[in-house]
């Protein structure tokens, strides 16, 4: 399997991850254990929207603040000249 192949099958599972991750988390907290209509309400509709919104944009920040950590273990890691 070539380099791409497998960065590529990496961040796939990845993507995965978080989406399930997120679709647990927001479906407790926004879906009642008993419902009575098979279509959302509004409530649940916008704290579905809120619930992603802020899930992905936390994964973000963490996936930033992530890379800087390793750039910066990166930069220590490299011989003085």
């Amino acid at each position: 399997m070539s380099q791409n192949a497998l960065m590529a099958e990496q961040e796939m599972e990845a993507m995965t991850l978080l989406f399930n991750g997120m679709v647990d988390t927001c479906y407790k907290k926004c879906i009642p254990g008993h419902y009575r209509e098979g279509d959302l309400t509004k409530g649940e509709a916008v704290c579905l929207d809120r619930c992603a919104a802020k899930y992905i944009d936390l994964s973000e920040k963490i996936g930033r603040q992530m890379t800087e950590i390793q750039n910066t273990l990166a930069a220590s890691q490299m011989p003085s000249q």
